[in-house]
């Protein structure tokens, strides 16, 4: 249901082209190629107008969650931070991004890095609390 919810707001508010590409990888996925639907769409973004391309990266990234794909997903969320940084997307995508790389055989530096730069960059954002949790919970372990 949420993904019908993401999926309706994006159509709403992406180009004809945007929607286009996200109906394209919704169906694969649905047809059980979500991590090669993601990864296609997040390609596709850069092609698309400039206002699609961070809404179509996070969703990319959302579908390679669904798919079981963790590593596609974090490679995606990385491209729509570091092309994205200010972007609405980018707070949830840095969230999901640091949880991944704070996960076993990740990278818990990077991870503290990525949240403290979320936290001191967007400090009124929806997910800082949330952020700031994690990073106790990264400070404790170490």
């Amino acid at each position: 249901m949420r993904m019908l919810v993401a999926a309706a707001l994006i159509f709403v508010t992406a180009s004809g082209a945007g929607a286009q590409a996200l109906s394209n990888a919704i169906v694969q996925a649905h047809l059980g190629r979500g991590a090669t639907s993601s990864q296609t769409l997040a390609d596709q973004a850069f092609d698309l107008p400039a206002g699609d391309q961070p809404l179509l990266l996070a969703e990319a990234a959302r579908i390679a969650d669904r798919a079981a794909a963790p590593g596609v997903a974090a490679d995606i969320r990385a491209r729509l931070i570091a092309e994205y940084p200010d972007a609405p997307e980018s707070g949830e995508a840095s969230l999901a991004l640091a949880r991944h790389l704070a996960g076993p055989g990740g990278n818990a530096v990077e991870a503290t890095r990525i949240l403290e730069d979320l936290i001191t960059r967007t400090p009124g954002a929806a997910v800082v609390p949330e952020a700031r949790l994690e990073l106790e919970r990264l400070r404790s372990r170490s």
